[in-house]
């Protein structure tokens, strides 16, 4: 079939034009299937930020405990003496109650509003309670393998990270030398935050920053 210059003129326009017109609509589908995806990126990143927001508050506690000047006070003074790994940790709210003592009672900053019936007083304090499995004992009532816990002051609650003074960084999977002190009715806890605890890694013991006690294997292994 033969047309005229006009018409074939004519119907190569209509097909440029349906070219064109296809391109531009899968430009626009293009277009429109990138903002999704940009769109949900920035969904993701923005729910990813939240998750990851740090604690909106830092609350520093002070603390005052027995200190010791050796290595011998130190085991005398722990319940248990063990080498452990770190295994898992949870943050809990104890409640304590502190009997008075007749001097504390008559202490005008502990109790300034004197009751002679009052001896006692409660409070509730955010703790992080450190699950260990037990590589070796040197003193107390556990053995190598048992799973044991320990508490100390601080941890992240309802948005707030509390955080004693001067403690160690204690991380999972890494593994310690724990001096503990036991309670009837609580978690052990370390016999202070600084001398309580020293690192054990390739078998290096390293002491807190402000401990001048160092520690070897064989002065645990030793017999008072």
């Amino acid at each position: 079939m033969k047309y005229s210059r006009d018409i074939k003129r004519c119907i190569l326009n209509k097909a440029m034009t349906v070219n064109v017109l296809m391109r531009n609509i899968r430009m626009i589908y293009m277009r429109k299937k990138l903002f999704r995806c940009i769109l949900i990126f920035c969904v993701a990143l923005s729910i990813l930020s939240g998750c990851a927001k740090a604690p909106q508050q830092e609350v520093l506690i002070y603390t005052d405990y027995l200190y010791y000047d050796s290595i011998k006070e130190l085991k005398k003074s722990a319940d248990i003496i063990v080498e452990a790994k770190i295994i898992s940790t949870k943050v809990v709210l104890l409640d304590t109650t502190h009997k008075f003592t007749d001097e504390e009672k008559a202490d005008p900053e502990l109790n300034p509003v004197p009751n002679p019936e009052g001896s006692e007083v409660s409070y509730s304090d955010v703790y992080t309670i450190y699950q260990v499995e037990v590589i070796n004992k040197y003193k107390g009532k556990v053995k190598e393998g048992d799973t044991i816990e320990f508490k100390c002051l601080g941890g992240v609650m309802s948005n707030v990270k509390y955080v004693e003074e001067d403690v160690m960084d204690i991380n999972v999977g890494e593994t310690y030398i724990l001096f503990l002190e036991t309670y009837p009715d609580s978690y052990p806890s370390l016999i202070n935050q600084i001398q309580g605890i020293y690192k054990y890694e390739d078998k290096k013991i390293t002491p807190h920053k402000e401990n001048d006690i160092d520690l070897k294997i064989e002065d645990l292994e030793e017999d008072e």
